[in-house]
């Protein structure tokens, strides 16, 4: 399921992905760092809470296409080579963040932190990328 529609928002750190369908999934950047597709991730073997505590302040530095399948995200510990197709970001955005949404979501309760999935109560400058089916 190709996207149509993909925006970034830097003080939130989230990434939102509308379809066609009327979908419309924001995901924070750690949440896309901790589930990258790369071998060299380094998330692998960790616990999810492990996890998510390492990546809930990791931000999204690059986004780049990978022809008509896929996107590159470099994140600002260094990481760069994980490509998320298509079809692996709806995945993730539909099934797994479902699943772990509230491990990230806990920080907005524990101390009274505000956290980077909650772009609507943030003003947060938007990156509008690019057209995913390249019109």
């Amino acid at each position: 399921m190709v996207p149509s529609d993909i925006q970034f928002h830097r003080l939130s750190r989230t990434l939102t992905l509308e379809y066609d369908t009327g979908e419309t999934y924001s995901v924070p950047a750690g949440f896309l760092r901790m589930h990258s597709s790369s071998a060299e991730s380094g998330y692998s073997e960790m616990s999810v809470e492990q996890a998510v505590g390492r990546c809930r302040s990791i931000n999204i530095v690059a986004i780049d296409a990978v022809g008509n399948y896929a996107l590159r995200l470099g994140f600002d510990d260094g990481h760069d080579s994980g490509i998320y197709t298509w079809a692996y970001l709806y995945d993730l955005v539909t099934d797994r963040w479902r699943e772990q949404s509230h491990y990230f979501n806990a920080a907005k309760t524990e101390g009274g932190e505000i956290d980077a999935i909650d772009q609507q109560s943030i003003s947060a400058p938007v990156v509008q990328l690019f057209d995913p089916r390249g019109n």
